[in-house]
């Protein structure tokens, strides 16, 4: 066998393993987690930022709420914000009886195989069985080659030559951009989520001010960074992670402009910052 199909017998296993942490039907597929992910958030942003402030006006000034009811809904949506982007962003391996399902994992693992991604092993390898499986004529696999060529020879810089490597600094860089955008809240996760941490513990931990928005641009971070490995690798066709209305209009919740509230009622501790906040369309 030669070294080339050598290289597309390992691309294929490997993408195909790719693909199932990535999109299978898994609880714990990415696309699941990141699914039941920007739900929440959704849910969340709908009552924090467009219900809360039509609440009625209480006498006292403020609003009639139900105080424990909304302390409740706050930290329990956060806590699970945040040890949903942990589990995201756990370390451990794809593989093994500790194997885990996560962007880091996903992305250390391709960039520890990114010498399988020549231009030469992606071509004929050819697209995944699940994509457009009615149509895989002549017609389709050229214009896929030719879409992919075109692909390759765009992150390359080079054209038309076999050996032509996917760079790998592209998933090393995806994966810096997500632990920098993590660093904060990951302290606050080992600190006062994870782990009961005494106030001796606590101290030796001096973490900036985290906000909505930061916790925001993460989940983005996230989500883009699945769709990337998607449209690159595995072709699966991974679309949005919230229905998208069909027939020319705009969902109205997802893309009206809302300003939160800042009196929320999470716990002052210096430790989380709630600040105004305009909803972004997905």
């Amino acid at each position: 066998m030669c070294q080339l199909d050598e290289s597309v017998t390992q691309l294929r296993e490997k993408r195909a393993h790719w693909t199932d942490c990535l999109v299978s039907d898994d609880v714990n597929s990415i696309q699941n987690q990141l699914t039941r992910m920007t739900w929440n958030i959704t849910v969340f942003r709908v009552l924090m930022e467009e219900a809360l402030p039509r609440a009625p006006d209480a006498e006292g000034g403020g609003k009639q709420l139900n105080g424990p009811l909304l302390r409740l809904l706050q930290e329990s949506f956060l806590e699970s914000l945040l040890l949903g982007f942990r589990r995201l962003m756990d370390r451990g391996g794809l593989d093994g009886d500790r194997g885990v399902n996560s962007l880091r994992s996903l992305l250390d693992d391709i960039s520890e195989h990114s010498h399988l991604l020549t231009r030469g092993a992606i071509i004929q390898l050819g697209p995944p069985d699940t994509m457009n499986s009615g149509n895989r004529g002549g017609d389709f696999l050229h214009a896929w080659a030719d879409t992919k060529h075109r692909q390759i020879d765009n992150l390359t810089g080079l054209a038309e030559d076999p050996d032509d490597r996917i760079p790998r600094h592209l998933f090393d860089d995806r994966r810096k951009t997500l632990e920098t955008d993590f660093e904060s809240a990951k302290a606050m996760i080992n600190q006062e989520i994870a782990h009961a941490a005494t106030p001796q513990s606590r101290s030796r931990f001096h973490y900036q001010r985290i906000t909505w928005d930061d916790l925001y641009k993460l989940h983005a971070e996230l989500c883009k960074s699945a769709h990337f490995l998607d449209r690159l690798i595995c072709e699966s066709g991974l679309g949005s992670f919230l229905p998208i209305q069909i027939g020319g209009g705009e969902v109205d919740y997802l893309s009206r402009t809302n300003v939160a509230a800042r009196a929320t009622g999470l716990p002052q501790e210096n430790t989380f910052e709630l600040k105004e906040v305009r909803m972004r369309s997905p």
